[in-house]
C-alpha cells in the first residue's frame, strides 16, 4: 500500500482482519518516507509483514520509474532501519523454499537446513532392481503365469513379507538411496528474499488461463488454481479479497474513494492443499 495513503489503508485492513499496531504507524510512516528521500524513489510501498517467532519483518519496496518493472524490497524489524533484501539469493532457492515448512526464527543471520531430494525416475527404478529377482515362467500360452525364481506357484498370503517388515537394507536394496548430499543450508535472509519474490509472483489478480507479462518479457499463462481468490464486500463499500494460496495476502479497495492496496500479514509458507479446498 502507498505510503501516501497510510493511515487510511491502515484503517481498511482493519475490515479484513487484518490489523497494525496503532503506536508503530507513526514511526512506520516516518521511516518510509525517510527510505523514500534517502535512495531517491518516486513511491515507497509498505508490502506486509511476514510473522516470525521472535521479531517480526516489516517488508516495503521502492521505485524509481514503473513499479512493474523493478522493485527494490527492503525488510525491518524496528520498523526504523531498512535492510535491502538479498537478490544474489542461490539458484536453488526456489526449490530448497518449497520443501520448507518451519516458520521464521526471526533472526536474517540464522541458518536452516533443507531437504532437496531428486525426482524419481524409472531410469533410477531400473538400476536400483535387486539382481535376484529374476522370475520363472510356469506354463505356456496366454494362461502363462510368472512366478519370481525360488518361489513355489502356491503362495500363501502368509507367506508375503509386508513393506513396513522388511528391514532398511531390504528397502535400500529395493528401492535405492537418496543422495546424501540432498540436505542444504540458507540462510533465513536468502529465504526471506525468495518467499517475497514467490509470493509476488503468485498473487497478481489475474483470472486463470489469462495470459501476463513478466517482468523479464515472458509471457506465460496465469499457473494459479481456479478459485484462489475469496473476495467480499464489506458495509457495502469496502472491496475485499483474500488469497488461499498463500494465506495472509490481502487485497482491498475503497470503492467510494477508489484507493486501493496489498498486503500480506502472514507467515510466509505457501497452502499446497489448497487444490483439494476447491470444488472441481
Amino acid at each position: 500500500m502507498d505510503v501516501k495513503y497510510l493511515f487510511s489503508s491502515v484503517d481498511m485492513l482493519k475490515t479484513a482482519n487484518c490489523s497494525i499496531n496503532e503506536d508503530l504507524i507513526p514511526v512506520l510512516y516516518d521511516s518510509l518516507i525517510r527510505l523514500q528521500s534517502e535512495n531517491h524513489f518516486n513511491s515507497v510501498y509498505l508490502w506486509g509483514r511476514l510473522q516470525t517467532l521472535s521479531d517480526d519483518y516489516f517488508l516495503a519496496y521502492g521505485h524509481y520509474g514503473n513499479p512493474v518493472n523493478k522493485k527494490t524490497f527492503f525488510y525491518s524489524q524496528n520498523v526504523i532501519e531498512w535492510s535491502l533484501i538479498p537478490t544474489d539469493y542461490p539458484a536453488d532457492g526456489s526449490d530448497l523454499v518449497k520443501t520448507m515448512k518451519d516458520r521464521f526464527k526471526g533472526d536474517p543471520r540464522h541458518v536452516q537446513m533443507a531437504n532437496l531430494f531428486k525426482p524419481w525416475t524409472d531410469q533410477m527404478a531400473e538400476n536400483n532392481t535387486p539382481s535376484n529377482m529374476s522370475a520363472d515362467v510356469y506354463g505356456e500360452g496366454e494362461g502363462e503365469e510368472i512366478v519370481p525364481e525360488g518361489r513355489s506357484k502356491n503362495v500363501r498370503a502368509s507367506d508375503v513379507l509386508s513393506l513396513f517388515e522388511m528391514e532398511e537394507g531390504a528397502m535400500t536394496e529395493i528401492y535405492g538411496s537418496r543422495d546424501s548430499d540432498a540436505t542444504k543450508m540458507i540462510k533465513e535472509e536468502d529465504r526471506l528474499a525468495v518467499t517475497v519474490d514467490m509470493i509476488e509472483n503468485e498473487t497478481h489478480v489475474v483470472p486463470r488461463g489469462f495470459l501476463y507479462k513478466l517482468p523479464n518479457g515472458n509471457i506465460v499463462n496465469a499457473p494459479y488454481y481456479k478459485g484462489c481468490w475469496a473476495p467480499q464486500i464489506i458495509f457495502n463499500r469496502y472491496f475485499v479479497m483474500h488469497n488461499l494460496l498463500w494465506p495472509g495476502a490481502v487485497f482491498f479497495q475503497d470503492m467510494n474513494t477508489g484507493v486501493h492496496g496489498f498486503f500480506y500479514n502472514g507467515d510466509g509458507i505457501k497452502n499446497l492443499d489448497l487444490p483439494f479446498m476447491l470444488k472441481c
